[in-house]
């Protein structure tokens, strides 16, 4: 039997299948790789793609809500001695918070189109100057989820045309 091995040791005919078995191993050793690395890919994939997902279920939640939210506010307003109603905007405003959602500034500030929707013009003494806040506008992060409607001023022109500052 130890003959035999040997035999097949020195035969080239076995060299041939050793090198044939070396090259489908490393063959296969890539394939697998190539196979491991798709399936890493595949998974970082889907765990975007569920966060994702998750992303526009929430805010597709809170564009539902921020209606309810509005109709709070304004019973608050016009009921500002109830403690009850004031507790439940602070908490339904906190609730807001915990998940990203920030109000959108614009009292005082310059209009911005991207933030801001001008609903009504106000005459002023400045441009684009932002006069009043119809309805908050929201936002998470950089993504506005509703613009803030407001009323903008405007500059009115004194006198007649051709009159100015430096005419004088």
């Amino acid at each position: 039997m130890i003959d035999e091995e040997m035999q097949e040791k020195d035969n080239p005919d076995s060299e041939e299948k050793i090198n044939k078995l070396e090259e489908e191993i490393i063959e296969l050793t890539g394939e697998w790789k190539r196979m491991a690395a798709d399936y890493a890919n595949l998974e970082r994939r889907v765990a975007l793609e569920k966060d994702t997902l998750t992303k526009y279920t929430n805010v597709l939640l809170l564009l539902k809500l921020f209606p309810v939210l509005d109709s709070l506010v304004k019973a608050e307003t016009a009921h500002p001695d109830d403690e009850g109603l004031a507790a439940i905007v602070r908490q339904f405003k906190a609730v807001l918070a915990s998940e990203g959602v920030e109000i959108i500034s614009a009292a005082g500030e310059d209009f911005n189109p991207h933030l801001h929707e001008c609903i009504d013009i106000a005459s002023g003494e400045e441009d684009d100057k932002i006069v009043a806040v119809l309805r908050e506008g929201y936002k998470i992060g950089e993504r506005v989820l509703r613009p803030t409607q407001v009323r903008v001023s405007k500059k009115q022109s004194g006198g007649k045309a051709g009159d100015s500052e430096d005419s004088l």
